[in-house]
């Protein structure tokens, strides 16, 4: 013991006497493994050193991570989604914060409403929403479009003015990323798109932009009131097409497009027509309208889909607009076929399933007040009643399919607070499990019958009873534009293209998603909707060569990743704790699925493809 004379590091001198040298070898075993552990075998001084380059070098990759998540952050896409967001949630504060309407009078009355505040306050401040939607980058050809353009075919500007250069990169990452598209690693960062690398956002910013002149052509777009389907119908609209768009609330589309600056230029071209396409029969009444009333059809977009099934509380603010279809002068603004007052019964939803009386088959098995359809208090019926019409769609939304549609209003408010709208206008939903999440055996069966319904049926009814139309619209080519020199112009030289006509073509773009291909890694969750879109792929694959003999080029189309499908808490928290938010928007979506069109109208591009599967503007496969 004691640290003694002559030995060195705290051993005591009689350890290196030569009466213990035995000991000493003895402990060398041990020694040796203890000089092993201690500092990784290595001398103490190049252990410090070593430890100390590795923590430089942490904090220069924390560093660097979060200069490039600024960095990114500056980039078009994510910074108006993430400045969008933070006006929404002021005003969500302010409206939590708004006095309440009646004045109370006495202490306890004036107690309870300010627990009333607080609770409000803690709910909004507590409302998880995430920073997604479509930017602004088409204001451009907003400013630009007009009926008088006519669209490059093969470009992206309008009215003959050149497109605008690409937006240029804001510079250099300090670590690299991964392309969301072709998975390559890149360090330039595009001003407008952060998850794609330089070629891919390249190409993604001009399929953006890119236009076609389709003056003279009729286009049906399904689910075309928000997110995808009215990109679509809008994209359409300003490359001159006529559009007829489905919604089952046709005064809230009606509203989204005429908040649209260029609404005055494209107003005679749209109509908006109110269908539930889980309404089969319906479905083909209204093909008949379509081929009795239509004088052509070149193009249908089946667009609509369900993928997250909402109760009828989710859709309860849509309702007092729907049913105030005079006024505003939503009739003056927007044609409606098929739901003419006393005339729209034949479009009904099934509207007896909550009660059990009828099939639903006929007009005579549709009963669309409110006061029949359930969700509604009594009062709230005739009130609604009274404000005049409502389209047996938006009607239809209050039915109770399911065991859990009929939520008690204490149970709706928690769900679908009141004035708890996202980024897109629509109501939040704060459930924590639903179909999304939901497995095999989790899912009740009207909610599979739904999604087969509208993802997979509705587009083969479209498809199949419109054809007879579409292949005489490919017959005829197109004939509504100016003149006969204006059209043989926009021909080309000699307006053929392959051996055909540039406009005796027709299209069908079945929106289908990766949930429905097979070569994909699936989990288990959301099998219905799997099942649906994979229904759909199949249709393409089967029909599509059939369709082509009458000029009929029929694909599918992935739109990409535009939005977190989960529950809107694990959303939030995941955009909140990984900086994330989806690599595309709506605008981009909707220039994917419209591409085979745009693309097929282009003077000279021979015959379009037919019976694919696009990802990413590139054939996929199924």
């Amino acid at each position: 013991e004691g640290s003694g004379g002559g030995g060195g590091g705290g051993v005591h001198a009689a350890f290196h006497h030569k009466a213990h040298k035995q000991l000493r070898i003895a402990l060398q075993p041990f020694l040796g493994e203890l000089r092993g552990k201690l500092f990784h075998g290595v001398d103490p001084d190049v252990y410090k050193a070593t430890r100390q380059g590795k923590k430089d070098r942490n904090r220069r990759a924390m560093r660097e991570r979060a200069l490039d998540r600024e960095f990114v952050d500056n980039s078009r896409m994510r910074a108006e989604r993430m400045s969008r967001l933070a006006a929404l949630e002021a005003g969500h504060r302010a409206a939590s914060s708004a006095p309440p309407l009646s004045i109370c009078d006495g202490d306890g009355d004036a107690e309870e409403d300010e627990e009333e505040a607080a609770r409000r306050d803690g709910c909004a401040a507590r409302l998880p929403l995430v920073p997604d939607g479509c930017a602004a980058a088409e204001s451009d050809d907003r400013a630009a479009a007009g009926d008088a353009a006519t669209p490059s075919a093969s470009g992206g500007g309008h009215g003959g003015e050149p497109e605008p250069h690409p937006p240029p990169p804001l510079g250099l990452l300090n670590r690299p990323r991964q392309c969301y598209a072709c998975k390559r690693r890149y360090r330039e960062l595009h001003a407008f798109y952060a998850s794609l690398c330089p070629e891919c956002a390249d190409l993604n910013w001009t399929k953006r932009r890119q236009t076609a002149d389709l003056r003279g052509r009729v286009c049906v777009v399904t689910g075309a009131r928000v997110k995808i389907g009215y990109r679509i119908a809008l994209k359409l609209l300003r490359c001159g097409a006529t559009v007829v768009a489905t919604t089952r609330f046709p005064a809230d589309a009606t509203s989204r497009f005429e908040r649209e600056a260029d609404h005055e230029t494209w107003r005679d071209r749209l109509a908006v027509c109110a269908m539930d396409l889980r309404d089969l029969p319906g479905l083909e009444r209204l093909c008949e309208r379509f081929v009795e009333t239509l004088p052509r059809l070149d193009v249908i977009v089946n667009n609509a889909c369900q993928t997250v099934r909402r109760p009828p509380a989710y859709y309860a603010h849509l309702l007092a607009k729907e049913a105030e279809a005079e006024a505003g002068g939503m009739s003056r603004t927007t044609r409606f076929l098929g739901n003419e007052r006393g005339g729209g019964a034949a479009y009904g939803l099934l509207a007896r399933v909550a009660d059990g009386d009828g099939n639903g088959d006929g007009d005579d098995a549709v009963s669309v007040f409110p006061r029949d359809v359930g969700g509604w208090r009594d009062g709230d019926a005739d009130v609604m009643r009274g404000a005049g019409w409502m389209a047996p769609s938006a009607a239809a939304s209050q039915l109770s399919v399911l065991p859990g549609d009929a939520l008690d209003a204490s149970t709706a408010a928690k769900h679908f607070p009141a004035g708890a709208l996202d980024v897109n206008g629509q109501q939040v939903d704060l459930r924590m499990k639903h179909s999304w999440t939901m497995k095999l055996g989790e899912v009740e069966t009207p909610e599979l019958l739904e999604v087969l319904a509208v993802n997979a049926a509705a587009p083969f009814v479209l498809n199949g009873k419109l054809r007879a139309l579409m292949a005489r619209t490919a017959a005829m080519g197109r004939r509504d534009v100016d003149s006969d020199q204006e059209r043989a112009a926009a021909d080309g030289d000699g307006g053929e293209c392959g051996g055909e006509p540039a406009d005796a073509r027709a299209f069908i773009v079945n929106v289908s998603a990766m949930e429905g291909k097979f070569y994909r890694h699936k989990t288990a969750n959301h099998p219905h909707t799997n099942m649906a879109k994979a229904a759909l792929n199949m249709m393409t694959a089967t029909a599509a060569a059939d369709y082509a003999a009458d000029r009929i080029y029929m694909n599918s189309v992935d739109t990409g990743w535009i939005n977190d499908e989960n529950p809107l808490e694990t959303a939030a928290r995941i955009a909140r704790d990984h900086a994330f938010q989806t690599p595309i928007d709506e605008e981009d979506a909707a220039a994917r699925c419209l591409a085979p069109v745009i693309e097929g109208c282009v003077p000279g591009s021979g015959t379009p493809p037919f019976g694919k599967f696009f990802k990413d503007y590139r054939e996929s496969e199924w």
